[in-house]
């Protein structure tokens, strides 16, 4: 039996994902990945600083106080605009009339 050499070659069909096509997603990770990592290490500077700035204890409240010193400051800063906003008493001082 004889048995004829052709000349047809097959090349195997790339189904593997090494082409180029879809190359800009890796670049894109990496940049997004190294900005959270920069404002991680920011945050994470910026908290432990605050923190060291803290008092290393507050002072105890009175057992029946439930008013913070915010809230006392906020109360009496709303009573003095609502008088400022009054204006003065007894007297006429917006009048035009003559």
């Amino acid at each position: 039996m004889i048995v004829e050499a052709t000349d047809t070659v097959i090349e195997a069909a790339n189904n593997f994902g090494d082409t180029r096509e879809g190359a800009g997603a890796g670049p894109m990770a990496l940049a997004v990945v190294a900005l959270l990592a920069i404002a991680t290490i920011l945050l994470w500077r910026n908290m432990t600083a605050r923190i060291k700035r803290l008092p290393t204890s507050f002072p105890d409240r009175p057992e029946g106080s439930t008013e913070t010193k915010v809230e006392s400051t906020t109360t009496e800063t709303t009573a003095a605009r609502t008088d400022a906003a009054a204006g003065p008493t007894g007297t006429d001082a917006g009048s035009t009339e003559r």
